[in-house]
């Protein structure tokens, strides 16, 4: 909340100085022109030797000059486009929030202090006496006092001070930024607080640490110590630079070549779908029996049983008999946005039961459950052995618009216009059913989430290989996944350009010299060994989740030596794989096939996510959680029900004698949709019509259920 207040503080500001530039654009324009002649006139002047008077007053007359300088003078804006003078405004609106929470939660520096909460601690004090900062030293009472100035910075100091006097405001916000800096690079924390600990409390306590080395129990890939890790990592790069070169001088590097300037390119993969395999994919799909939702539902369940899972949450016992399906109306409302409301006057499932559904049944453990039930039983079925094995996986964000201002909502043209939204990332197992989910604000790397789930989910896949896009990799998120024993697969874009990197001075690698752009730093590797290791199982064993580790080392890179570690082991396992990724065609096959999986089940969230437009209108990100988790379940619902129906559609064309290969399956998939009614059944009776003279009866206090309203 206070990241979002002074982001948002921030940002009002540049928007103002937009609005301001857009708005004025016609006369900046007309004054600029003036100005421009009567410059060049200047200049003409003093290369001719003419009177300087004389020409420029011919070009433009003395009134003309001196209105346009002052229009120019009030439009113009700071040199540097600077927009701090702008926020006063919006800070004084702020204020009484920051401070109140800045008094309530207990800051504490690293090292003892720091300017930012001297600062504002020195605002407090004042405060209680009905003060504010007015000058650099002034007299409170018989007490005379001096500000504290190190956390004002050279862009804020303009503003802040003119030597002497303290604009109270000004000071302030410089403050407030400050420590939100200090907060994310770890030399302030917050007593109390998961997310702003000391960074030593996230990991595993040394002692436990140091009793699980000696018992061979950290669960990592990589257990030896640095100078083994980086003798077998350098040999690798030597091999694989090697290899690459060696394999490019025969032309066997498929869809690698060299332009005209010596420049290496990665041809795109030409897609590997025959139309015969698309055919029968239609085929399969038109033979589907058309099943409503709700059908569906009941019918998976008679399967799975995955609705056990939705324990109660103080009785702890699953749903039974008429539970069971207020339970599936109410996951179907909010899972296709249409509001327990609308469901309520679709269904004879009044608001009330099914608001009771959700607030005791419904929740992230529970639903989780359900979709591990779901994806082993679609891993158990032999067909599923076409889309692959349970042991690859990807992870992708799919966005959604948010009507109303929620904190996590944030402003995104790229994805939302003028509007607002949040991302979905998801995680999909190859045989096409999400496992894990979770909602995260639009502009935050994904990077930053995709090792919460490989260690995480509650399902028999066991994950051996991962496959993101650009934006779901860093350097810190490769290291991690050699230290955990994943493979991380992701398709980086520019890969060409990318730096690679190598120990010691290269040996001759052909062309391929060009990508070496640095020498790996071995120093912080062997100092912080026993860290990285201990780090890296803390997340294995549950003490922290890689997201919150991995934000808190990307926020401080340069103070944290851990940080800096991690980051040299990413450079060596990203060149490893960049190098793998370029001469291992199947690898840049299984990359693309992964990413189009999950490509696939985002196009079923959108399409059955079409309630309110598609847009989320929950605040609370509890909500929005609930909602959008709901989706997933529908998902793999969908999934795991054409799985048992794709299967019998193939088994009968067979037996009918079609010609259904064994290579056309894997196409064929288990997203589609198109079969399933989503709206439900309309009953067009005539005998339900009315007269004027005998019209419906209204509803009653009594009939209208608490809250119903709200959900409209």
């Amino acid at each position: 909340m206070y990241d979002k207040m002074l982001g948002e503080l921030l940002r009002k500001g540049e928007r103002k100085q937009e609005i301001h530039l857009q708005g004025n654009a016609k006369p900046m324009n007309y004054s600029l022109t003036v100005l421009v002649r009567a410059a060049k006139a200047f200049l003409k002047a003093d290369a001719e030797g003419l009177d300087f008077r004389d020409t420029v007053f011919g070009e433009v007359d003395r009134p003309t000059l001196v209105t346009t300088v002052e229009s120019a003078d009030n439009l113009v804006r700071p040199p540097d486009l600077d927009f701090l003078d702008l926020i006063e405004g919006k800070y004084q609106q702020m204020r009484g929030a920051l401070l109140a929470m800045y008094q309530l939660l207990q800051f504490k520096a690293i090292r003892g202090s720091d300017p930012s909460t001297d600062a504002l601690d020195y605002v407090v004090e004042l405060g209680r006496r009905n003060e504010r900062v007015a000058a650099i030293k002034q007299t409170v009472g018989k007490k005379t006092l001096y500000a504290p100035m190190a956390h004002v910075t050279d862009r804020w100091r303009k503003h802040v001070t003119d030597g002497q006097t303290i604009n109270p405001n000004y000071y302030e916000a410089a403050a407030f930024e400050a420590l939100k800096g200090r907060l994310r690079a770890g030399d302030v924390f917050v007593e109390g607080s998961r997310r702003f600990r000391q960074f030593d409390s996230y990991l595993l306590r040394k002692d436990t640490w140091i009793g699980m080395r000696k018992r061979g129990e950290t669960r990592l890939a990589i257990k030896g110590d640095a100078h083994s890790y980086l003798q077998a990592r350098a040999q690798q790069i030597r091999e694989k630079f090697r290899e690459v070169n060696e394999k490019f001088q025969r032309g066997e590097l498929v869809g690698v070549y060299k332009d005209d300037d010596s420049k290496l390119h990665l041809e795109p993969l030409e897609k590997d779908v025959s139309e015969e395999a698309l055919l029968a994919k239609r085929k399969v799909y038109n033979a589907l029996p058309r099943v409503h939702m709700a059908d569906l539902l009941i019918e998976l369940n008679s399967w799975t049983g995955f609705l056990d899972q939705f324990t109660h949450l103080s009785f702890h016992d699953a749903p039974q008999g008429e539970q069971r399906m207020t339970l599936l109306a109410a996951i179907m409302a909010l899972g296709m946005n249409i509001g327990l409301t609308k469901m309520a006057q679709s269904t004879n499932y009044t608001f009330r039961k099914l608001s009771w559904s959700i607030d005791w049944h419904v929740r992230e453990d529970t639903i989780l459950k359900a979709q591990a039930v779901l994806t082993n039983f679609v891993l158990a079925r032999a067909f599923s052995k076409h889309w692959g094995d349970g042991t690859k996986s990807s992870s992708d964000g799919v966005r959604f618009k948010v009507g109303v201002r929620a904190a996590n909502a944030v402003h995104n043209k790229a994805h939302f216009g003028q509007e607002r939204g949040v991302t979905l990332y998801s995680h999909v197992s190859d045989v096409g059913l999400p496992f894990y989910q979770k909602v995260i604000t639009t502009s935050e790397r994904e990077a930053l989430h995709v090792i919460d789930a490989l260690c995480n989910h509650e399902t028999d896949l066991d994950i051996q290989e991962h496959y993101t896009d650009t934006h779901g990799y860093t350097e810190h998120v490769f290291a991690l996944c050699a230290l955990l024993g994943f493979k991380f697969a992701p398709r980086i874009a520019s890969l060409m350009e990318q730096r690679l990197f190598h120990f010691g001075k290269a040996g001759d690698y052909g062309p391929f010299n060009t990508l070496i752009k640095g020498t790996i730093s071995t120093r912080p590797i062997v100092e912080n060994w026993d860290e990285i290791l201990r780090l890296a199982a803390s997340i294995k064993n549950g003490t922290v989740s890689a997201s919150l580790i991995m934000r808190k080392l990307a926020a401080y890179p340069r103070q944290n030596s851990l940080a800096k570690a991690l980051a040299e082991i990413g450079k060596i396992e990203k060149t490893l794989f960049v190098l793998e990724y370029i001469s291992d065609l199947p690898l840049r096959r299984r990359v693309l096939k992964g990413l189009n999986k999950g490509e696939s089940k985002n196009a079923v969230s959108r399409g059955i996510f079409f309630g309110r437009q598609g847009e989320l209108r929950e605040k609370a990100y509890e909500d929005q959680t609930h909602r959008t988790s709901c989706l997933e379940l529908l998902v793999s619902a969908i999934a795991a029900w054409n799985t048992v129906y794709v299967e019998r559609a193939v088994t009968a064309f067979r037996e009918a004698g079609e010609d259904l290969p064994d290579e056309y399956l894997p196409h064929i998939g288990n997203h589609g949709y198109e079969h399933i009614n989503l709206l439900g059944h309309y009953s067009f009776d005539p005998r339900e019509a009315r007269p004027l003279d005998d019209l419906r009866p209204l509803r009653t206090a009594a009939e209208i259920d608490d809250g119903e309203e709200l959900d409209a």
